[in-house]
């Protein structure tokens, strides 16, 4: 079932995220206990083997990689964004963001339009 995108404002940022609902699942993994939350630094030991691993309060997330429409909307979207944000914002496909100042809740949506100077590193 699709959903419409969801937009995030705040600070300069504008994160869309095209979402699927998973009817017959849910996506976190049983994972760490509630004394040891993963963090960032956990996602960075994971494969690149082309899924998608966001942290949501502590816990891990894996989802498919996207299908071609999801794919082909997310391209025309960051085309026309391209052509219309100002020159001191950058549109950048699944950039990971850091949700939380612990970095126990980090997501990548499809992408998001950021000032050049709030740029992050994990």
């Amino acid at each position: 079932m699709r959903t419409p995108p969801a937009a995030t404002e705040g600070h300069g940022t504008l994160v869309i995220m095209l979402t699927r609902h998973h009817d017959s699942h849910d996506n976190r993994q049983d994972g760490p206990r509630a004394d040891h939350p993963l963090t960032v630094d956990d996602l960075r030991r994971l494969p690149d083997d082309g899924q998608r691993y966001e942290l949501v309060d502590g816990r891990l997330d894996v989802s498919p990689a996207p299908v071609f429409l999801h794919s082909r909307a997310e391209s025309r979207l960051t085309y026309h964004l391209n052509a219309l944000a100002p020159m001191e914002f950058e549109v950048v496909a699944t950039p990971g963001i850091n949700v939380n100042g612990d970095r126990t809740h980090h997501r990548t949506p499809d992408l998001a339009v950021l000032r050049a100077a709030d740029e992050e590193s994990p």
